[in-house]
């Protein structure tokens, strides 16, 4: 049986292959006995776009998941051989585990071919599951710790098993933490309760409760906060994660939230040596051009009002405004240049 039509084209996106595997399954009308499968696949950037995956056999409705037919690793070819013991099978599943990219990214089959066996099976299929995979743990943590226990054995012989058993370990940790931030909403959900037998104003309750929850958010992402003000997204997505924290400095005072969000204005400020210069940075259009500046500086002006340099800073912005990105129409009437604007880092022109 080939596959010969080019628009199949079976292909992966973005995801990383080693942590949640992409499964291609094969399925024909009636039982045959097979020995082979040849897989085309292509490069990338120089870089092959299979190199690690697992072909497991089904008949009559059912996987044999725990003995996969065939395993590959580190295949270097583009079009792979792969043989094993002749099987009765009406179906066939490819786990595709990874490409040649460090992400394990971006793996594609250009054409898969299953060759029929010239005598009868030397194995049978029988029902049994397939291993877990991180998708299948989702968020429970028995689970993770029965996927970390099975990897621990060939972790260290096999780089993609030591890649998936640090992402378990890291969401494991991450839901014992989340544990604390669970405990701390439901002591206010508790003190919401006793407030509320005070009968205060209705609108002071809620704002109250809002408040105490907003809070613990913010300081569970102040808590990961790198030293360069951070969050993990890059600081485009950074400064629009925090746009609704100042409410906590303004009205509550909060210092650790003021420090978290100086952090990330300067940051932002240094993160480019051009950006100092102009308070803008790379070329792009006028919404993001502007908002790591406009969602970082502006708001230390209200929150941080006797400190001078965030005054400067955003002077600095209207003049780079003025000077280079506004000018006047026909009418005298001021409007931007262009729909995108910014400025070159190479050369340093607007």
């Amino acid at each position: 049986m080939t596959d010969g039509d080019p628009a199949t084209w079976w292909s992966t996106g973005p995801g990383d292959l080693a942590l949640n595997p992409l499964d291609v399954d094969l399925r024909w009308e009636a039982p045959c006995v097979v020995d082979s499968v040849r897989i085309v696949t292509t490069r990338l950037k120089g870089q092959l776009r299979l190199i690690d995956f697992e072909l497991y056999g089904g008949l009559g409705g059912v996987w044999d998941g725990a003995h996969p037919l065939a395993r590959v690793c580190g295949n270097r070819e583009r079009t792979i051989e792969v043989r094993f013991p002749a099987v009765r099978v009406d179906r066939l599943r490819l786990r595709i585990l990874g490409s040649e990219r460090p992400d394990n990214a971006f793996a594609h089959i250009a054409e898969l071919t299953v060759f029929a066996a010239a005598g009868q099976p030397v194995r049978q299929i029988q029902a049994s599951p397939f291993p877990p995979s991180l998708a299948d743990a989702g968020h429970d943590p028995v689970a993770l710790g029965q996927l970390i226990r099975s990897f621990e054995a060939e972790a260290e012989a096999m780089g993609r098993a030591n890649r998936r058993l640090g992402a378990l370990k890291q969401r494991l940790a991450l839901i014992e933490e989340s544990r604390t931030y669970e405990a701390v909403l439901e002591r206010i959900g508790s003190e919401t309760d006793r407030f509320r037998r005070l009968h205060p104003p209705p609108w002071a309750l809620a704002q109250r409760d809002a408040m105490a929850r907003l809070r613990t958010w913010a300081y569970y992402w102040i808590d990961h906060q790198g030293p360069d003000g951070q969050f993990g997204a890059g600081y485009e997505d950074d400064v629009e994660l925090v746009c609704g924290w100042p409410v906590l400095v303004l009205a509550q005072d909060d210092e650790k939230v003021r420090r978290s969000l100086e952090l990330l204005a300067d940051g932002v400020w240094r993160s480019r040596p051009f950006l100092e210069r102009f308070g803008y940075d790379r070329l792009t259009d006028v919404e993001h051009a502007a908002e790591n500046t406009s969602y970082s500086q502006p708001r230390m002006v209200v929150i941080d009002r006797h400190n001078p340099k965030w005054i400067a800073r955003c002077r600095r912005t209207v003049a780079t405004m003025a000077e280079h990105f506004l000018s006047r129409n026909q009418r005298g009437w001021l409007q931007f240049r262009s729909d995108y604007f910014g400025f070159d880092p190479k050369t340093l022109r607007p």
